[in-house]
């Protein structure tokens, strides 16, 4: 009932104002006329997303703020710059990471200087988005100077549904920010076009900049700046030649190469495509920007994750369907070119422009769950806002029906009523809207309250996707419900083979195993994930984990094998070193006396090469020195080395083993008292096998 009230209140506001289409040169007049805008969008925001101050950190939130390190206190501001949001968690930026947003990291930044708690985030997550609101209004306004038409497409921008996931999202800051500068980019363009001051055109460039810090989807920036100068300014191909607007163009290249030149050096160039085929990408495109057509025409339901199959059947009805939708909107666009109606059709190139960016890139989006996500449509959603005002202003003649003014020609389609009974139906039909949007938001905005909530939702709309379920077997297995923790994996490992992720799952098991104390449980699935794992950095914490188990097992060697293979994957990391070097200790005092070579021989693989004595002589002590060609790259852990008789009947201690890498040998050293007897020794690797060489005297 109450928001019924402020629907109509803000009718009775938005009634008093549409008739005000003229700009005013006097800076004191247009701060007059724009507070009262402010104060609207300002009391829309608070109603449609106050609740969401009340909400914690969710998904991706909690690595990039709760659990990093580097955005808590001031000696880390450098790495604004020098680092990328998920070092912390990827253990580093440079080739382990796809984004470089320097913006986002510094938002977060400032904000926990001061307070960490989510409110706080969430707060300032709102002003950006008001910023967003209003200067959505400024540039309509810009290119129009038409408030009706202005006011319209903000509103429109702000009530959409679609915007609910970025408005409730901490760690949609990227999105919000890069929008907020490529408007002022805009603007400042457009502002530049119309009065020829080279001070307007200066902004242009800066606010691109700082668009690109913000996210790398702004690159597209200087293809929409193109195409507004051929449809909004009717620029001609002779203009477009010139080497005076040629270099305005060009001129985009220099912040675009600053910041792929930062983005370089901090993250590296990796393959932001994917490895996918010219089939599958016409598919994905094709499919993907219809999709996100039908989000912004009819948002419900919200969802935080989609299920996005890339199965290219060119004759599906998904794929005939996606091929129809794509030609009706460009052919609208074509249509509403022919007929002189740019703004008509900036919008819908605005839409198609930043659409762009979320069909080309699936891997920099993620192949899965993640392709296909409502966040990405928060630019997008602006050009949907102009169309939709454009049909309301310009087709339907709003400002007509809701003018207090007689006016002599009424060409509205409720013409044929009473004024004042077509103002009331639509003041009703707004406000159903209205009421109708903030309906959809405020139920969503539960449904992100906490990570427990907006998981269980997800699941129930898309119980295929095994991101958000391995985020919820987790969440339950850190608060300690190892029952439902399992249940989750378990589910996963059962129904999802096919997920990319798959390591993680038998990880997860193998955690709930260790947790239990069935140390042969988490053995078993720990070693199903270093199978199923792609040996990417990341993967480190499953071979540390199942080195963990081996050890707690007594299996000091298939421990230390493990450790070293995790080390391997991620050198620098100290939790795996100081689990190597107590492995290392723990070979030479936990096994029994002269167990050494009967334990190493029964845990780790025999290989079917051979190492071939070079040198053998005994004098104090006797010396061996061994061929070391192995078929394949090794690193031996000398810790492991070990020999006995060729009956087995007694260990023969190693002393000083050494490695010749120019000759590929390796000598060691062992008590003169076994001169004369035939020995075997074995020599462990990394890899978990070892290579044996024999010593017949």
């Amino acid at each position: 009932m109450r928001f019924m009230c402020f629907s109509h209140i803000f009718m009775l506001q938005f009634t008093a104002v549409m008739n005000k289409t003229g700009g005013s040169r006097n800076p004191k007049k247009k701060y007059s006329k724009n507070l009262p805008v402010a104060v609207i969008f300002g009391a829309f925001i608070i109603i449609f997303y106050g609740a969401t101050l009340f909400n914690g950190f969710v998904m991706d939130d909690a690595p990039e703020i709760e659990r990093n390190p580097y955005v808590k206190s001031l000696k880390y501001l450098p790495k604004v710059v020098t680092s990328c949001m998920w070092e912390y968690a990827n253990q580093g930026c440079y080739g382990r990471a796809f984004y470089y947003r320097p913006m986002q990291y510094l938002s977060y930044f400032l904000a926990y200087q001061i307070s960490p708690m989510p409110w706080v985030f969430h707060l300032i997550h709102l002003i950006y988005l008001f910023a967003a609101v209003f200067l959505v209004f400024v540039l309509a306004k810009t290119i129009t100077n038409n408030f009706a038409f202005s006011f319209t497409a903000a509103t429109i921008f702000l009530i959409h549904p679609v915007n609910s996931m970025v408005a409730n999202w901490i760690s949609t800051d990227s999105d919000v920010l890069f929008t907020v500068f490529t408007l002022l980019a805009v603007i400042f363009y457009v502002k530049w076009r119309n009065k020829g001051l080279i001070y307007n055109l200066i902004p242009v460039y800066l606010f691109y900049f700082l668009a690109l810090l913000a996210k790398e989807t702004a690159i597209i920036l200087p293809l929409l700046i193109f195409l507004a100068d051929a449809i909004l300014f009717n620029a001609k191909l002779k203009e477009f030649l010139r080497w005076h607007k040629l270099k305005i163009y060009l001129a985009f290249a220099i912040p675009a190469l600053i910041y792929l030149l930062m983005r370089s050096a901090v993250v590296g160039s990796g393959n932001y495509l994917g490895n996918f085929s010219l089939q599958e990408r016409i598919y994905a495109a094709l499919v993907l920007f219809a999709k996100y057509l039908g989000k912004l025409v009819y948002p419900y339901p919200l969802q935080a994750v989609y299920d996005f199959k890339l199965l290219p059947h060119f004759f599906s009805l998904t794929f005939l369907l996606s091929v129809l939708a794509v030609l009706i909107f460009f052919s609208v666009f074509v249509l509403a070119l022919k007929k002189q109606k740019k703004l008509l059709a900036f919008s819908f190139i605005w839409i198609a422009v930043f659409i762009a960016p979320a069909v080309g890139f699936l891997q920099a989006a993620g192949a899965g769950s993640g392709v296909f996500m409502e966040r990405y449509l928060f630019a997008s959603t602006i050009g949907f806002a102009f169309g939709m005002s454009y049909i309301l202003c310009y087709t339907f003649k709003i400002q007509e029906i809701l003018s207090s003014k007689k006016s002599g020609l009424r060409v509205h389609p409720l013409r044929f009523l009473p004024k004042k009974t077509s103002r009331v139906i639509f003041i009703c039909l707004a406000s159903l809207v209205i009421a109708g949007a903030w309906t959809i938001v405020y139920i969503n905005n539960k449904a992100w309250k906490d990570n427990e909530t907006l998981y269980i939702k997800t699941l129930a709309q898309v119980p295929s996707a095994h991101g958000i379920r391995y985020q919820l077997g987790q969440l339950y297995f850190e608060r300690g419900d190892l029952e439902k923790a399992r249940e989750q994996f378990e589910k996963i490992i059962k129904t999802g083979q096919d997920w990319p992720d798959i390591t993680m799952a038998y990880k997860g098991l193998g955690d709930y195993y260790r947790a239990k104390g069935d140390l042969r449980g988490a053995i078993m699935a720990l070693q199903k994930a270093v199978e199923t794992s792609y040996l990417s950095p990341r993967d480190y914490v499953v071979f540390n984990d199942l080195g963990v188990a081996y050890m707690k097992a007594g299996n000091y060697a298939r421990g230390l094998v493990s450790f070293c293979q995790a080390l391997q994957l991620l050198p620098e990391n100290q939790t795996t070193l100081d689990n190597f070097n107590a492995a290392t200790a723990a070979v030479e005092t936990g096994y029994a006396t002269g167990t050494l070579y009967e334990n190493v021989s029964q845990e780790l693989i025999e290989a079917p090469d051979k190492f071939n004595l070079l040198d053998f002589q005994c004098r104090d002590v006797c010396r061996a020195e061994f061929a070391f060609k192995p078929s394949a790259p090794e690193i031996m852990l000398a810790v492991l080395i070990s020999a006995a008789t060729a009956s087995g009947a007694e260990e023969v201690k190693i002393e000083n083993p050494a490695f010749d890498s120019k000759r590929n040998a390796i000598s060691l050293s062992f008590d003169k008292k076994f001169s004369g007897k035939a020995i075997r020794f074995i020599f462990p690797t990394c890899r978990g096998i070892y290579y044996t060489a024999d010593l017949s005297i």
